[in-house]
């Protein structure tokens, strides 16, 4: 964003000048009430702050931490105050702010922003207004009426040239002042059972920062973003008040909440008018939570519910009658609130939100049943009908909640294998999770129906689709995989939304190799069905003017930063010219020549096995050393071209299956010495490869085999090995195709 200069000597020095309104806004559309227009401008030179150093920093958060200890969230007063108006629909009796919290302790974001803004003032730190769009249950009906459901307060400041902000926000409960740069994000800022960050999106141009809340769900032991809000800290409000005014025809809820210093909830009474409920939160004595559910019906006098208040009442300062006397208000003129002054367009939103979500939790609960009926069954029976095969394949399941469903108790059957466990235990200890993983992987796969990994057999009914997907997915896991199901399919989900490789779905093509024939290296995307490990493999050629070498292609799949590379597999070259297979012969010769120096560095024990073994003097079944000198030269050429791919998308970490149980049992019907020699190519030759050319680049580094899950190699740069030949490969994909 430009900011204007001022013409002064001083950018920083005081401005008297009126600043500009750049913009007026009607909050939401006018339906039924007039409307006043929201003033926003764009912050100027003048409003920040030079040189702000540590100490005042820190004096900011103090401030901050001090006022979330004395004050506290209330919005029944908005409920009270417009209790009292018969025609509280006409502008002209909307009470003003000032009426509404005149003598109370409560205050909404509105006044906390206010509060902020005039503490930060006392201090000496010029301040403004933000404005932010909300997704919280206070704020999003509104969104009809108001594009502005959330306020704070921003400290604009310059530090030897960067301009950044402190931002205070008491009205979401951060107790913390978080600092973040111009086109930038904050760090984490942890406090309680939560932690929030401002992240730099870019993704709205009006509103292009973000602000993340996340709360620590300690059963799954992992942080849930809990609210989160877009925002635009170069855009000041001007009339907060307008906001609130109108903020009271929109309310969904209102609640009173007190918070201490480090942001954890002491107290908290909420009321939902679309659930007609009440939920009391309240922290006991040994810093656990007591919480209550209260339906419209039930009675708020038992002896339970009055101590609940009278806890309540001692943390948010108020009287047990008065706390009362809020949820007694709801209870009378909630629904009459409700009914008069929500608009027409959010009675409709929220009618089909409410179809959408009953949609919603009739297609999890189909979801679910066909996972327990038709896929978990058949997977514990070990009967499988996929893709026109039959497979005698199963697993184990573990896990109080997935017995419960499938209600089918079996005995655990053990057999293990030079490899891993060969049936796995699928362990489900959550079945919410895996329910919504299943949903989430099914909607992801019905968005990409024309994938040939989704619709490999569409001529079945869409029950019979979801089955395969729901079915096939397993073959690909590992034991690792079958502890943690639903990471797991969430991972499967990613991989069907994968993008990162899109643009090789044209052909990309290198320039001449001098060592293999001059021939260039062409590297294009092609889709796979679905009983592949991935949605897609890279194909490799090598050609020259007239004739063509296939290469081994590579099956893959990409997950943010990271890649997943299930196998390196040798084409069929089939329909060969004699021009091509004279090519072969020409390009077999090249490759043995990447085999040189290999053998000196390989163990003293793997050169006497292989002398014995020229020697014919092998007796019986020696085993067989490890070595980086058993490969496919050519697989080498596929490899390094697809870590190159995989490096220019930002993917520092490519992970590498040991053991797929399943697919060690389908192979179970070619006989054990058939079954064993494909484990053995799948788990270490392929993983061989990989050591190889570890050797080859120092640069690139792989850890320790992980035969329950994946072996991870980072790539940390491609560019000069020991291999004269791959040099001139890794040389010819980097020189742009001419």
């Amino acid at each position: 964003m430009e900011f204007t200069e001022l013409k002064t000597a001083d950018p920083f020095v005081e401005q008297t000048s009126e600043r500009p309104v750049i913009r007026q806004e009607l909050v939401g559309p006018e339906e039924d009430i007039e409307r006043n227009p929201l003033q926003l401008r764009e912050i100027t030179l003048e409003d920040y702050n030079h040189d702000l150093s540590k100490e005042r920093v820190e004096t900011a958060q103090n401030i901050l931490q001090q006022e979330m200890s004395n004050t506290r969230y209330d919005s029944f007063l908005l409920l009270k105050q417009a209790a009292s108006y018969q025609d509280m629909l006409q502008a002209s009796q909307s009470p003003h702010i000032e009426d509404v919290f005149r003598g109370s302790q409560g205050l909404t974001c509105v006044q906390m922003a206010e509060l902020m803004k005039a503490r930060f003032a006392e201090h000496g730190l010029k301040s403004h207004f933000v404005c932010f769009n909300t997704q919280g249950q206070i704020n999003s009906p509104g969104h009809d009426y108001s594009p502005i459901g959330h306020i704070a307060s921003a400290v604009p400041f310059d530090d030897s040239g960067q301009k950044q902000f402190l931002l205070a926000d008491l009205g979401l409960a951060v107790p913390k002042v978080m600092t973040f740069p111009e086109g930038g994000s904050s760090k984490e800022y942890h406090y309680g059972d939560k932690k929030c960050q401002v992240i730099f999106t870019n993704t709205d141009e009006q509103k292009p920062y973000e602000i993340v809340i996340s709360s620590y769900d300690p059963k799954a032991q992992e942080y849930h973003i809990a609210d989160r809000a877009s925002f635009d800290p170069f855009t000041a409000l001007e009339n907060p008040s307008v906001v609130t005014n109108d903020n009271m025809r929109t309310l969904p809820g209102f609640r009173t909440t007190k918070y201490d210093t480090d942001g954890r909830v002491l107290a908290n009474i909420s009321a939902d008018l679309k659930k007609r409920s009440i939920k009391l939160k309240i922290m006991g004595d040994d810093g656990e939570y007591i919480t209550k559910i209260l339906s419209s019906n039930d009675d708020i006098n038992t002896p339970e519910i009055t101590q609940l208040l009278s806890r309540a009442s001692n943390f948010l300062g108020e009287t047990e009658e008065d706390l009362l006397g809020d949820l007694q208000v709801f209870r009378e003129h909630g629904e009459e609130y409700y009914e008069t002054v929500i608009a027409p367009s959010v009675k409709e939103q929220i009618r089909q939100e409410q179809i959408l979500s009953k949609e919603k939790s009739e297609a999890t609960d189909t979801n679910l049943k066909l996972f327990v009926k038709d896929v978990l069954s058949d997977f514990v029976s070990g009967e499988i009908d996929f893709h026109e095969h039959k497979y005698n394949v199963r697993f184990n399941l573990t896990g109080t909640s997935g017995e419960e469903i499938l209600a089918t108790p079996q005995q655990p059957i053990r057999h293990s294998s030079a490899y891993g466990e060969v049936v796995p235990t699928l362990r489900i200890t959550d079945i919410a999770k895996m329910s919504h993983a299943i949903d989430s992987f099914l909607a992801a796969c019905s968005q990409y129906q024309n994938l040939l990994w989704v619709k490999s057999r569409m001529n079945h009914s869409p029950e019979q689709i979801k089955k395969n997907l729901l079915t096939q997915i397993w073959f690909n896991a590992t034991e690792a995989d079958f502890a943690n199901p639903e990471d797991f399919i969430n991972r499967q989900e990613r991989f069907v939304r994968d993008d990162k490789l899109d643009d090789y779905n044209r052909q990309h093509l290198s320039a001449p190799i001098p060592s293999l024939e001059n021939c260039r290296l062409s590297t294009v995307r092609a889709e796979q069905s679905g009983s592949n490990e991935s949605p897609y493999m890279l194909n490799f050629a090598l050609n020259s003017e007239t004739a063509t070498y296939n290469l081994p292609s590579i099956r893959y799949a990409t997950d943010g930063d990271a890649a997943y590379i299930f196998s390196i597999q040798k084409p069929k070259n089939i329909d060969q010219t004699d021009e091509d297979r004279l090519l072969a012969k020409k390009l077999n010769r090249r490759f043995f020549k990447l085999n040189k120096g290999v053998l000196d560095a390989e163990s003293d024990e793997f050169k006497e096995y292989q002398r014995l073994r020229s020697d014919d003097a092998l007796i019986g079944d020696e085993p067989y050393p490890e070595n980086i000198s058993d490969v496919t030269p050519a697989s080498l050429i596929s490899l390094l071209s697809t870590l190159d791919a995989m490096k220019s998308k930002g993917i520092i970490t490519i992970k590498v299956p040991y053991f797929c149980p399943l697919r060690y049992q389908a192979h179970a019907r070619l006989g054990l010495e058939e079954q064993e020699r494909i484990q053995d190519n799948v788990s270490n030759k392929f993983l061989r490869t990989f050591r190889r050319l570890a050797f080859h680049f120092d640069s690139i580094k792989m850890s320790n085999i992980d035969k329950s899950g994946y072996t991870e190699i980072d790539i940390y740069a491609l560019d000069i090995g020991n291999s004269d030949i791959l040099n001139e490969v890794i040389s010819a994909i980097k020189t742009p195709e001419s």
